[in-house]
């Protein structure tokens, strides 16, 4: 996320939602985009994750389904809170 956000500016997460939960993929997209349409040709995606290996997915648009993703975003802040509420840590 830090990397896609020194090159595209505010991007967000989506969480994979289609499997177990136990180490979901993961979507990094712009703050514009959203599960519902993509105004002014903004990418539907930046890049999505293997939430096993945290290597990029060589994925087009077309693979993505939007069901597939949660409708929340999460920004950085949101994200390392998530992480730290799974992990069981606090602070």
């Amino acid at each position: 996320m830090v990397v896609c956000k020194k090159q595209h500016g505010a991007v967000f997460v989506r969480i994979g939602i289609t499997g177990k939960g136990i180490e979901p993929n993961y979507l990094v997209t712009s703050n514009r985009s959203d599960p519902d349409g993509f105004p002014e040709g903004i990418p539907k995606f930046i890049v999505a994750y293997n939430g096993r290996t945290h290597e990029p997915f060589d994925w087009e648009d077309v693979d993505l389904k939007p069901l597939s993703w949660s409708r929340e975003l999460l920004d950085g802040a949101q994200v390392l809170a998530l992480y730290n509420e799974v992990n069981g840590r606090t602070g």
